[in-house]
């Protein structure tokens, strides 16, 4: 599947500029004058002059830094632990057929895998506040030596 974007002088044009801003603003003047017509202002609707202009939002100008191209694929690579820890659990726990051996007690199965769901719950809200935490950090900031650790080993 490929898209050709469109190009202008060897820039790529922005479908905002383009095509959506025109768009919706010819939209948006044809109904003005349609409500001037109901209105009975006839005049005014055949003479409408409609002139937008887009301006850029002011923003300070935005950096990623080193941190914001490096930290990602790690975050990535984080998630996907998890993923893979889960898998080798329930790998090993078909291997040892322990649902099998609970089920011939007399457990039922919606309490087994809701066992299964609250701890990955549990486990999947502590990455997150991990993560979430770590990033709203301030800078400059550096943690303690006893937070670091219990983070990481929750994580």
């Amino acid at each position: 599947f490929y898209m050709q974007v469109p190009t202008f002088k060897g820039y790529i044009q922005s479908p905002n500029d383009f095509f959506q801003i025109p768009f919706i603003s010819a939209i948006a003047r044809e109904v003005s004058r349609h409500y001037l017509q109901q209105a009975g202002r006839t005049a005014e609707a055949a003479t409408l002059q409609w002139q937008p202009s887009m301006t850029p939002f002011p923003h300070p100008k935005l950096s990623a830094g080193t941190a914001g191209y490096i930290l990602p694929p790690f975050i990535f690579v984080a998630c996907m632990f998890a993923t893979i820890s889960t898998l080798s659990m329930l790998v090993s726990e078909k291997e040892s057929g322990l649902r099998q051996a609970l089920q011939t007690m007399g457990l039922m199965q919606g309490s087994y895998w809701m066992s299964w769901w609250l701890y990955e719950a549990v486990m999947a809200a502590i990455a997150a506040w991990c993560i979430i935490g770590f990033g709203k950090w301030p800078r400059g900031v550096c943690l303690s030596g006893v937070a670091l650790p219990v983070c990481m080993r929750a994580c």
